[in-house]
């Protein structure tokens, strides 16, 4: 029942109560036992009154709320108490004479009060705000997230340029035939190299040697050397660090001739930096490395698209090359019977050049039969266009520009002697009629 708060004004020349008082609010009393208090300690007293308690008392102060606000607890220690002790010594005199000495020590148990000061206290502090903003951007890496959300998302176009170059969408099914292709462009540059070898087989029998090498290296900095920017001493250095790095270690007979860099050589240093090189196209196709973690069996589905691809292909390919009973032509012979046919049908169309010619076009009474000859001739060659390939309709000389080749054509071609040939024998019809 007693009093729980005190506002500053009240408090302001202190808080008083007696012993009791603030016993009561420790929840002691002098005469209780202290084995209410501290069970199955020896040597203690009967009560309080006699082997006395320490009474701490706690100050915890904060400024949470407004005003500032103080909270104050006793908690009651049980131990024995002792206070200084009273040492009283007394000189009497005596009636025969001297003196009497009288002593009185007195040893004496109370209670022992004690303070704590606790308690938070919360100030602005300019440097710790500051210090811990720093540390927050540092951390959490802002400045590098606002320039990212800025340059993908707030320069219009340019942001979708960004996001492409950033975003890089990769498929093994849509970058394999890529792989390929840029294989074939380094193969290529390798025959060129070599000078000019377009045909046969470059891979186990021609190898750029170091003297090459210099030479192409040499083109490349022949303005740096010019201009004396750098020496020809370094660029033979970077032609011979660039040869021994494109040059396989383990090479023998069958990469290079003489050690030096080989087709495959050259394609492996061209396609280094991409994704799908020369050995990782091989481990993608190879059957063998199928049995891999099982996790591949359900989400590998792009090796399994690519797989099911080259499978239709062969089968496809394969429909294709069936054995026929005419034997298997080269495209140079395909040619040489597409000459052939366009030289019959050329001479078929010249007789027909030269038949009508015998006649004079220029009379009336020769037309109506030069009609009659054309429509009943043309029954008798509907069997043979049957045979002829299918062209547009055309004039001799143009029918002769389209299926000319290219080979004819330069050595003045067998077609074009026809021809003459039947110009020849029409003028001289003309002149003699």
């Amino acid at each position: 029942g007693g009093r729980s708060e005190w506002p500053s004004s009240e408090a302001r020349w202190g808080i008083i109560g007696t012993l009791g008082e603030w016993l009561m609010c420790a929840g002691v009393q002098l005469d209780a036992a202290p084995e209410l208090f501290l069970r199955g300690a020896p040597g203690l007293a009967r009560h309080f009154r006699t082997m006395g308690l320490v009474l701490q008392m706690r100050l915890d102060y904060h400024n949470t709320d407004d005003p500032d606000t103080c909270f104050l607890s006793f908690q009651p220690q049980v131990q024995w108490t002792t206070v200084p002790v009273v040492h009283d010594r007394l000189f009497l005199p005596k009636q025969d004479g001297g003196l009497l000495r009288a002593e009185r020590v007195r040893k004496q148990y109370g209670v022992m009060l004690t303070t704590t000061v606790t308690g938070k206290y919360y100030a602005f502090s300019i440097r710790k705000l500051t210090s811990a903003i720093v540390e927050l951007i540092v951390l959490f890496e802002l400045p590098l997230i606002m320039v990212r959300f800025l340059a993908l998302y707030c320069l219009g176009f340019i942001s979708e340029v960004y996001r492409r170059a950033r975003v890089t969408q990769f498929s093994i099914y849509s970058h394999f035939h890529g792989a390929i292709a840029r294989m074939m462009l380094a193969e290529i540059g390798f025959r060129g190299l070599m000078g000019g070898v377009w045909k046969g087989k470059v891979a186990g029998t021609e190898v750029i040697t170091l003297r090459q090498m210099t030479s192409h290296v040499q083109d490349l900095f022949q303005e740096q050397v010019k201009y004396r920017i750098m020496r020809a001493e370094d660029v033979d250095r970077i032609a011979s660090v660039a040869f021994n790095h494109m040059r396989k270690t383990n090479s023998d007979g069958e990469s290079g001739a003489d050690g030096g860099v080989s087709c495959h050589d050259y394609i492996r240093s061209c396609t280094a930096d991409d994704t799908m090189d020369i050995t990782m196209v091989t481990k993608v196709l190879c059957r063998e490395a199928a049995d891999g973690p099982w996790l591949s069996a359900y989400f590998d589905h792009n090796r399994r698209r690519l797989r099911a691809s080259i499978d239709s292909s062969l089968k496809d390919t394969a429909i294709v090359t069936e054995p026929t009973d005419e034997p298997p032509s080269s495209p140079r012979s395909s040619r040489s019977n597409a000459s052939r046919r366009s030289q019959s049908s050329i001479t078929h169309s010249g007789s027909e050049i030269s038949q009508s010619a015998s006649m004079n076009p220029l009379a009336p009474e020769h037309q109506p039969q030069q009609q009659q000859q054309q429509e009943q001739q043309q029954p008798k060659q509907q069997p043979l266009q049957l045979h002829q390939p299918q062209h547009p309709q055309t004039t001799p000389t143009t029918m002769f520009t389209i299926l000319e080749s290219p080979a004819d054509a330069a050595a003045g071609g067998t077609q074009g002697t026809s021809l003459k040939a039947l110009k020849e024998e029409d003028d001289r019809d003309h002149e003699s009629k």
